[in-house]
């Protein structure tokens, strides 16, 4: 036989796990209601025991100022080891300055200089793209079959200003023999914000 239990609406008996009471016609009539009261007190409780347990306006000040103090040094850190990059290292300048504003966001001299080489690392960005796509050009159309023109690996770096750009690739003469070959260019900006394009040299590859 079911066990019966109170309905927690209207009292009467209900089979303790029915889902509706037959009397009264509530769902689930023995599951009991959370009473407002509990979970009030349940939060004052909470409050009470943070108020009295949680850290005191000592210690919450305390962890403030070694956090300040952490910032310092890191700031510090970072300000020593960005005075050692040279000036013409556009992008490691620009994030190193980038990470300086980010934990010292009124420093006038950081904000400067982050704008100085956001746009020199941007220019430097244009120029070394446009220095690989025209370099890539000039490879291909160095041979005699450029369809057959593929790229091995190349090297770049910058150099007193300007962005040499090193390849190693693939071709084949007109005798249908491929040939592997390496060139490099070199890439710098003119007075008038246009790029020259040099060629250092193309040779064969060992």
């Amino acid at each position: 036989m079911a066990k019966l239990v109170e309905c927690k609406t209207c009292k009467n008996l209900v089979a303790k796990r029915a889902k509706f009471c037959p009397h009264c016609g509530e769902k689930k009539p023995t599951t009991k209601k959370t009473d407002i009261k509990t979970v009030f007190g349940a939060i004052i409780l909470m409050i009470f025991l943070a108020a009295v347990f949680g850290p005191t306006e000592e210690e919450v000040k305390a962890r403030k100022q070694l956090e300040l103090e952490q910032k310092k040094e890191k700031i510090a850190q970072l300000d020593a080891e960005v005075k050692k990059i040279p000036a013409d290292h556009y992008q490691e300048n620009y994030f190193a300055y980038s990470k300086l504003v980010d934990l010292d966001p009124d420093n006038e001299k950081y904000q400067k200089k982050l704008k100085h080489y956001k746009i020199k690392y941007e220019i430097a960005e244009n120029i070394a793209r446009t220095c690989r796509i025209e370099s890539r050009k000039r490879n291909k159309a160095s041979l005699n079959f450029p369809q057959t023109y593929d790229t091995i690996s190349y090297l770049d770096k910058w150099e007193k200003g300007a962005y040499y750009y090193q390849e190693e690739f693939i071709g084949k003469n007109a005798f249908g023999v491929e040939s592997k070959l390496v060139s490099m260019f070199k890439c710098n900006i003119n007075k008038d914000k246009t790029i020259s394009i040099n060629k250092v040299f193309m040779k064969k590859a060992l």
